[in-house]
């Protein structure tokens, strides 16, 4: 995994704590994931704690990650240049659950 991690045993990173937040104000920013399988976003939980989708508003293109733990789906990453149709959560090639 390169030593980075977006998520480990117990926490969900730049996850604000408001179940009514967006999260836009802090993310973390993928600039050169391969999603050919060279690169793994690992994440806290299960793939159905989280949604993926079109990065928001004036945001970088690319993929939005989201942590659905209320009534606003949280913004927790957004891997850029990359469009959502090309990703999925279950595919533990390019995402795994701790």
């Amino acid at each position: 995994m390169g030593g980075r991690s977006a998520g480990e045993t117990g926490t969900v990173y730049y996850n604000d704590g408001d179940t009514k937040s967006a999260g836009i104000a802090d993310y973390a920013l993928i600039t050169d994931f391969e999603s050919n399988g060279n690169d793994t976003i690992q994440l806290f939980g299960s793939s159905s704690d989280y949604s993926l989708g079109v990065a928001p508003g004036e945001l970088p293109f690319g993929t939005g990650i989201f942590f659905n733990d209320g009534a606003t789906p949280e913004l927790i990453g957004l891997i850029t240049d990359i469009s959502p149709d090309t990703l999925n959560l279950d595919d533990s090639s390019q995402f795994i659950f701790v």
